[in-house]
């Protein structure tokens, strides 16, 4: 059996810290080392690692001064000495089978990357469910267009199992949030055959203040987007189009995490987005892997923005 490291960096989750670790534990597939980085909580997270420590010999603990999720990435990748590595994220948890579901596939076709579906739990109880409804078996190319098609799935390291060899070397920007997207393309470019499966294993919990979720909007998603813009105009140029897309979009969905949270948009920063996504509106129209609803949504935010806000509230 090839080992898994799971790489879960924690930081103040306390009340949910034990679910995560116990799905990862109680895994029907048990070849694992899980690499619990404690990244200088400041409540029970520390303790809970000890203990979870003393309980289980694959449980590696390391407790470092804050440097934050992508900090705490780097330090237990490089920790890693398993054949896959997985990453989660440590208020989520994940179904008892998923490591077998998901191994089972990627061995079978000899694949770098699997991909499986995400269930997003809520804290009113309620669940939405983000996968592809058939499994497939992608190119590089194929992988990269379905990552930015806004489909099946994301830029999302989480429900994601990479042979090491895929990851290694490449690390998440410290310092940054939507850190995911700095990594993903790289990781897919390095990938010849990628399985994306059907069945939900990833259960992703959105709390209100999750970092991803906080009121504090940075332009990260942006500069990401525009990394991997660059990565295709030098490396896919037949599918660039596809990059600046996605790239438009990032301002779309930074937009939105303004309108969301209510937070007012100066009038300039307003206009340099809907200038940024006007460029591409060619691009967006012509894409045909894209929803024709993604496309109308585009065509709104510049052209009748007070509309769009409407639609969005």
């Amino acid at each position: 059996m090839k080992k898994i490291s799971v790489i879960v960096p924690i930081y103040n989750v306390e009340k949910y810290l034990s679910k995560c670790i116990e799905s990862i534990i109680h895994q029907t597939y048990s070849e694992l080392e899980m690499i619990l980085v404690n990244d200088g909580s400041t409540d029970g997270c520390g303790k809970i690692c000890d203990e979870f420590q003393k309980k289980d010999s694959r449980i590696k603990v390391i407790h470092k001064e804050n440097g934050g999720l992508s900090d705490a990435r780097n330090v237990g990748i490089e920790m890693a000495t398993g054949d896959y590595i997985f990453c989660i994220d440590s208020d989520d948890y994940i179904d008892l089978d998923m490591f077998d579901y998901c191994l089972k596939e990627l061995e079978k076709e000899e694949a770098d990357i699997v991909v499986c579906g995400t269930k997003i739990d809520f804290e009113d109880g309620t669940t939405k469910i983000k996968t592809n409804q058939n499994k497939e078996i992608l190119s590089t190319k194929e992988a990269l267009i379905k990552l930015n098609s806004f489909s099946s799935f994301d830029m999302s390291v989480c429900n994601k199992i990479f042979k090491k060899e895929i990851v290694k070397g490449i690390l998440f920007p410290v310092g940054k949030k939507s850190e995911d997207y700095f990594v993903m393309f790289q990781y897919f470019h390095r990938a010849n055959k990628i399985v994306v499966l059907p069945e939900a294993k990833y259960h992703y919990f959105q709390r209100p203040n999750s970092i991803s979720r906080g009121k504090n909007i940075t332009h990260d998603y942006i500069e990401g987007a525009k990394a991997q813009q660059e990565f295709f105009k030098k490396n896919y140029p037949d599918i660039e189009f596809v990059g600046n897309t996605a790239y438009a979009f990032s301002y779309i969905a930074t937009y939105n995490r303004y309108l969301k949270n209510k937070i007012s948009i100066p009038q300039q920063l307003k206009d340099e987005f809907r200038k940024e996504v006007k460029k591409y509106l060619k691009d967006i129209r012509q894409n045909p892997y894209i929803s024709r609803k993604k496309k109308i949504q585009a065509f709104l935010f510049v052209y009748q923005i007070h509309c769009y806000e409407l639609i969005l509230k």
